[in-house]
């Protein structure tokens, strides 16, 4: 029998900063729940345990505060977009019948330990699911550490057994903690030895193991006299963070796995989910809704075909307005259906097909993007820059409501770099990239929304670049994207390409996703590119600025999406309205 054990604070955390903002109509942040929810279906899946439960800290002093007042004294307050998630996955949680256990004066790894060891007593199984090393101490023959991690938008897992954690560490899991107490842990502000860093620890606790041990040996010890000296000068902050860094596993915790077997959901459960406007996990789950006894009202739904430019430009100020579109669509955009809710228990459907449009269908396609997806600015002439009627003087306007900037008075967006420009040009003279829409914009550096989103970059390292444009489809149904960096000192290109492959996410669009990358730097050049390989050969199109310019690549990665998450690609992207 298998029981799993959730640390619930690492893991909605990881969620947290893993996925894009997303909320629901009501205005209530969600991503950090979805995220956490679509994580906890994909390891039911991958572990299929008996039994599973979830643990979480609670906001109040535990024994070791009590111990330490600088212990966890530096950490960031809990953002205030997270922290309204929190209460919502505790009730997601119940509704799905699975216990959760949070103490006061313990803290959840403490809860945590305390259940693997009483799985073990009861001749059960362990899994430990966190992102959080300080459970690896934790391993046994029965318990088993899932290790949580983020990157490039997708969640991945490592299981940490016995066999894995000595091939990594080179001593006993349950010696985690001496290292924790040479080295320290400054994410908890545990102090360790002064002077002693993980290099140094780590061969300590591979030669001796346990700092008792290293300190009956004391002075000869195989090591350095200046490390012998620090270490007989740390020795009561050595013995203070191992007490800090051990988890507890005999908290007065009432727990027996059979009181985590798996359970049906509560009915309340779709409700719940709808009100999140989680439809994929509502399908996922196989939920349907749970009636009451009264009479349902009619719902009604008005179809019309699209087929003139001017029905166009009439619904595109509808769907501009509306709180919510659902676009359903064929792979090839051939044909879709547009719905938004226009009543209580009314709504409209648009049925739009590129046989009988007698329109521009790129057009209504990229004006039918760019409502769901955020703005890039188009030419005034193009029908997505249209609006039905401009709105009287002082009235509050929609975001996707384009102006003339003469008109508003306001900063025009910053012009793409003309040297940049043309080396794009230049890569699809050799390698031509054929998609709906092509555009090459100026990434404005001065906002870290976007240079962060297009570019990779962070608030760290954005001085570091002079110029920066990217080249992309104007719709979110087709995945490409060519970011090109100058670089003010090309040594900085390896820090730069780091920050790119770590933040760019290849599953950023709204229905689509990137399945290969590539990033390489030429003198002070950085070139980022990645699409389905289906659409275009990203490989084809980074060799081609080799090409192009004559360059030999200084900088040469390649990225492959492995599509080991189970986030939807919706999240990942930039803030939209659409399903």
């Amino acid at each position: 029998m298998k029981c799993m054990v959730i640390d619930g604070n690492s893991i909605i955390n990881r969620a947290y900063y893993g996925i894009r903002p997303l909320t629901n109509r009501e205005g209530l942040y969600t991503h950090a729940v979805f995220g956490f929810l679509t994580t906890l279906l994909r390891l039911k899946e991958e572990e299929r345990p008996d039994a599973l439960c979830v643990t979480f800290d609670l906001h109040a002093p535990t024994f070791r505060h009590k111990a330490d007042e600088a212990y966890k004294a530096t950490r960031k307050p809990m953002p205030e977009e997270l922290r309204m998630q929190v209460p919502v996955l505790k009730e997601v949680l119940d509704t799905l019948n699975i216990p959760r256990y949070e103490m006061e004066g313990w803290e959840a790894d403490d809860l945590i330990g305390t259940i693997s060891r009483k799985c073990e007593a009861a001749g059960w199984d362990c899994v430990v699911v966190t992102g959080d090393k300080d459970s690896l101490q934790l391993i046994t023959d029965h318990t088993k550490v899932k290790l949580v991690s983020t990157r490039m938008g997708q969640t991945t897992t490592k299981d940490m057994t016995e066999e894995t954690f000595r091939e990594q560490y080179g001593f006993a899991p349950i010696h985690m903690i001496d290292l924790k107490a040479l080295m320290g842990d400054a994410s908890d502000n545990i102090p360790g030895v002064p002077g002693v860093g993980e290099k140094t620890a780590m061969a300590l606790v591979q030669q001796y193991h346990s700092v008792a041990e290293l300190y009956r040996l004391l002075p000869e010890i195989d090591a350095k006299p200046g490390v012998i000296k620090k270490l007989q000068e740390g020795r009561e902050s050595a013995e203070h963070s191992r007490y800090l860094a051990t988890i507890v596993t005999d908290a007065p915790l009432n727990f027996t796995p059979e009181d985590n077997l798996r359970r049906p959901f509560a009915p309340e459960l779709y409700d719940l989910l709808l009100k999140l406007e989680f439809q994929k996990l509502i399908d996922r789950y196989g939920l349907t809704p749970h009636r009451d006894t009264e009479a349902t009202p009619e719902y009604t739904v008005t179809v019309e075909p699209l087929e003139t430019e001017q029905q166009a430009q009439t619904l595109l100020a509808q769907w501009r307005q509306a709180d919510h579109v659902t676009v359903y669509a064929l792979p090839d955009l051939s044909v879709l259906s547009v719905q938004w809710d226009t009543g209580a228990h009314t709504s409209a459907a648009a049925e739009l097909d590129q046989n009988r449009y007698t329109g521009d269908w790129h057009a209504l396609l990229t004006a039918l993007f760019l409502s769901a997806c955020g703005s890039q600015k188009a030419d005034s002439n193009d029908l997505a820059n249209q609006p039905a009627t401009r709105p009287e003087e002082g009235a509050e306007l929609d975001p996707e409501f384009s102006v003339d900037d003469e008109d508003t008075g306001e900063t025009a967006e910053p012009q793409p770099d003309a040297e940049l420009s043309e080396m794009v040009d230049a890569i699809y003279d050799v390698q031509p990239v054929d998609l709906m829409g092509m555009e090459t914009v100026a990434i404005d550096l001065t906002d870290e929304s976007w240079y962060g989103y297009l570019a990779g970059l962070t608030a760290d390292n954005v001085d570091k670049v002079d110029a920066a444009v990217v080249s992309e489809p104007m719709t979110g149904s087709q995945a490409y994207s060519l970011v090109l960096l100058r670089l003010k000192d090309k040594a900085d290109a390896r820090e730069i390409a780091d920050s790119m492959e770590e933040n760019i996410s290849m599953r950023k669009w709204v229905c689509v996703e990137a399945d290969k990358a590539r990033v390489v730097s030429f003198d002070d050049k950085l070139l980022y590119v990645m699409a389905d390989s289906e659409l275009v050969d990203a490989d084809l199109v980074a060799d081609a600025a080799a090409k192009a310019f004559g360059a030999t690549f200084d900088v040469d990665d390649s990225l492959v999406n492995e599509d080991e998450s189970e986030l939807p690609p919706e999240l990942l992207s930039a803030p939209a309205v659409a399903d």
